[in-house]
């Protein structure tokens, strides 16, 4: 079994400035990794703190990820339609587990997220053009 525990870390001010003009341009994105965020959380750390301002790290509630998989099979074979699902024979079933169990990990890292004043001016912003 393992214990799924969603971590939000985010902070006050935008730290993805020059990358986002870079797409803009025509560049292309960057694709992000555990390990690119790990090994940019000692940059973050040793930053000037005014330039981005506070860094939140919040941790919703832990959960077993065989209990998860296990609730999510039940419920999809309890459907008359999904009565087969099986996701250690199916490739198809086994993309909607992973992506039932991503989503989960999504809701719970936005529910233990809070909203910070750059995130709710840049949402008034974009509401108003």
């Amino acid at each position: 079994d393992a214990y799924i525990v969603p971590v939000s870390i985010y902070y006050d001010g935008v730290m993805e400035t020059e990358s986002y003009v870079r797409e803009l341009l025509g560049s292309a994105k960057r694709k992000e990794s555990l390990i690119g965020v790990l090994g940019q959380g000692k940059h973050l750390l040793a930053m000037p703190r005014s330039r981005f301002g506070n860094i939140h790290v919040r941790f919703a509630p832990g959960f077993s990820a065989k209990s998860y998989i296990e609730n999510l099979i039940a419920l999809q074979q309890s459907s008359v339609t999904r009565a087969n699902f099986n996701p250690r024979i199916s490739p198809g079933d086994k993309g909607i587990l992973l992506k039932a169990l991503a989503y989960h990990v999504l809701e719970e890292i936005n529910r233990s997220s809070s909203v910070t004043p750059t995130a709710l001016v840049g949402t008034v912003l974009l509401c108003t053009l």
